[in-house]
């Protein structure tokens, strides 16, 4: 039996929960991270788990991230500002140890 080409594996994207993308039925949107700027990246990496620095919170709306919405990474609000969920913290988690 003959063999095609070798298969070349594209790289993983981080598996977010199912349980988290009720609202959205995409597994993988995220779509705004890969808009904003490589500092807010960074920032959000470093700083997983705080709450978003203002400046970066207008980057990810600019960048198409709804807070108005049930969006699966919006989550908790108070004095402190916005946090991300736990579902995006993991999914950003993810991607900092892939990187």
């Amino acid at each position: 039996m003959a063999r095609g080409p070798p298969r070349t594996r594209a790289a993983a994207k981080p598996v977010v929960p199912d349980s988290c993308c009720e609202d959205t039925g995409d597994l993988d949107d995220l779509t705004w991270w890969d808009r904003v700027d490589d500092q807010a990246r960074a920032w959000l990496i470093a700083h997983n788990g705080e709450a978003v620095a203002p400046d970066v919170l207008d980057q990810i709306v600019a960048a198409g991230g709804d807070l108005t919405t049930d969006a699966w990474w919006v989550g908790q609000t108070g004095p402190e500002g916005v946090h991300l969920s736990d579902e995006a913290t993991d999914w950003i988690e993810t991607v900092a140890n892939e990187e």
